[in-house]
């Protein structure tokens, strides 16, 4: 089965005549529930089996988003002046809990046989905020410029933990070291630009360039 829920809301507030926020918040929530029985056989042009498969695997996935935006404008008297600023955060947790169990035989003779009987519990986590500044300024009717500047932050982490199927204990307490792994990356990013434009009737000209800093540590 497969359930989603999903939330949206913006809210608008004018401080003033000039002054106003707007903040989106946005929700969902996701649950995946799937289940997978694959049988094969391999055989030769004779007929012989080479090979046969059986396999049985089930997954649970929940996984939810959480997200916001705040957008602070102010107007000026100015005509063709205007600033703004945004602050957008975002949070996305997911956990995967699946489990298999698989027979694998090799050979014309069936006489090669490997099992498997494991569990994973994976969990991936991410976290971001960033924010933005917009300036704009008009000399004339023809003349306009526009800074930006932007900063973001990004932290996400991935733990995958692979378990067999311990006889003695009946249960997974046997950790699988090679299939098992955790990550985490941090990412710090800012870019600052400019641009100017000249309009005038059916003539359009646009000049700008950008700066961009980029740090990834994992």
């Amino acid at each position: 089965y497969n359930n989603n829920h999903r939330l949206n809301a913006k809210l608008g507030y004018d401080i003033n005549e000039k002054q106003s926020i707007d903040i989106k918040p946005s929700f969902s929530y996701q649950e995946n529930d799937a289940n997978n029985l694959i049988q094969a056989i391999t055989t030769l042009s004779n007929d012989d089996i080479l090979s046969k498969s059986d396999n049985d695997f089930s997954a649970i996935n929940t996984a939810y988003n959480l997200s916001n935006s705040i957008l602070f404008k102010q107007k000026f008297d100015k005509k063709g002046r205007t600033f703004s600023a945004s602050l957008n955060t975002g949070w996305n947790n997911r956990w995967i809990d699946d489990y298999l169990l698989a027979e694998n035989y090799f050979s014309e003779d069936l006489d090669s046989i490997i099992q498997q009987n494991q569990w994973t519990d994976a969990l991936s986590k991410t976290f971001n905020i960033g924010g933005e500044i917009n300036y704009t300024e008009s000399f004339n009717d023809y003349n306009k410029v526009k800074f930006v500047f932007e900063s973001t932050f990004s932290n996400s982490t991935s733990d995958r933990f692979v378990y067999q199927y311990n006889e003695a204990t009946n249960d997974y307490s046997i950790q699988d070291i090679s299939l098992s792994n955790e990550f985490e990356n941090k990412n710090i990013a800012q870019k600052a630009g400019a641009t100017y434009k000249y309009e005038k009737e059916s003539f359009e000209l646009s000049l700008g360039g950008n700066y961009q800093f980029t740090q990834l540590n994992s």
